[in-house]
């Protein structure tokens, strides 16, 4: 886009649609039909399985929907326009909740509602985006650009690869420590679900600010101007730092508050409290690794970053857990890997960084 060769780009981006639409497919097929020996294997509590498969079950239908819709808004962005995307995912989260107080409560649609409330808003965001985008005339493949072609497909799976492996490996990490979890009853399961919607709070700077710096330092290193990539990395780290203790206090004091937002179950509420009691303080050491690596992807460097949290996320997180936990068998123990990984990681990536000035 930036070159201005509108022809390869037209190509790329339908190859890049056949691509989702594989992926999508694949997806949606094998998670439906192995969805239930999934959950078994994590250990659901039996009296949550069945509204656990309902909930899963329609938005892993929708799934082919979630990716062409965060690939609208990823194309909107690499083509510098950030301000559709942000108002598609406030469209998105508004209607998002409308929904779900109209399907749960008039409509008594129960957790089939709430999830398809979500696929639902993710349509709406994709539609948006999708406006948007034919009105740029250059972002519209032509019919002869559709024909597949295997080279510009191997290259475009190659340089997303690294980013899919490290997200699957990470969500594999992330089953193993659901399992212990399911494992402690259904209070737990509840306080951790809760937590996690929580905590999905305190990823929004850190990996807003990646993305961003991603676009900006792959056109100032394309560039060669260096200078401004590592003056780009220290505003970046400032302004997230600051954005991360802000929310860090509020969290805080207020944790109690925010998970009567989610249940009226005062054991879940206290389990919940301390959870986010011990792993709020310790949110600034995640930093890090998102800045680090949205500017080592944007130099190029995709493959260390993702041998790097795979290692430092999701192996040690696993190592912990399957050692730590049957010595001491509690829900802080588990959570524990969460800041002993985003430090151990942290510090992988900076070292790597500094390596490179």
């Amino acid at each position: 886009f930036g070159s201005g060769n509108y022809e390869k780009l037209r190509k790329e981006l339908a190859m890049s649609v056949w691509i989702c639409l594989a992926i999508g497919i694949v997806i949606t097929v094998v998670s439906l039909a192995f969805m239930r020996q999934l959950f078994t294997f994590l250990h659901t509590p039996e009296d949550l399985m069945t509204e656990t498969l309902q909930y899963f079950g329609t938005i892993l239908a929708g799934t082919t929907i979630t990716i062409f819709n965060n690939f609208a808004m990823t194309l909107l962005r690499s083509v510098g326009n950030s301000r559709v995307p942000l108002l598609a995912m406030i469209i998105s989260a508004i209607a998002n909740v409308l929904m779900d107080l109209l399907f749960v409560f008039p409509l008594h649609m129960g957790v089939f509602g709430a999830a398809l409330a979500t696929v639902l808003a993710q349509v709406l965001s994709a539609l948006y985006c999708c406006y948007y985008i034919g009105r740029e005339k250059n972002l519209i493949p032509k019919k002869t650009d559709w024909k597949p072609q295997s080279v510009i497909i191997k290259r475009l799976t190659l340089k997303g690869l690294p980013v899919a492996v490290m997200n699957s490996v990470t969500a594999v990490g992330g089953m193993v420590l659901q399992t212990f979890v399911n494992n402690m009853g259904t209070s737990y399961v509840a306080a951790y679900a809760a937590c996690t919607k929580i905590l999905s709070l305190f990823e929004q700077p850190a990996n807003t600010v990646g993305l961003a710096l991603l676009t900006f330092v792959g056109q100032n290193y394309g560039a060669g101007k260096m200078d401004r990539v590592h003056k780009g990395v220290r505003t970046c780290m400032g302004i997230t730092a600051g954005a991360t203790v802000l929310l860090s206090v509020i969290l805080y004091n207020y944790a109690s508050i925010c998970y009567q937002l989610f249940t009226t179950d005062a054991q879940v509420v206290v389990i919940g409290e301390q959870i986010l009691h011990f792993l709020v303080p310790t949110y600034f050491t995640y930093i890090a690794i998102e800045i680090l690596s949205g500017t080592l992807r944007g130099i190029g460097d995709s493959w260390l970053p993702m041998i790097i949290c795979c290692l430092g996320i999701c192996a040690l997180r696993v190592v912990w857990i399957l050692t730590a936990v049957p010595l001491k068998n509690d829900i802080l123990t588990i959570v524990f890997s969460y800041p002993l990984t985003w430090t151990v990681t942290s510090i992988a990536f900076i070292v790597y960084y500094l390596s490179l000035i």
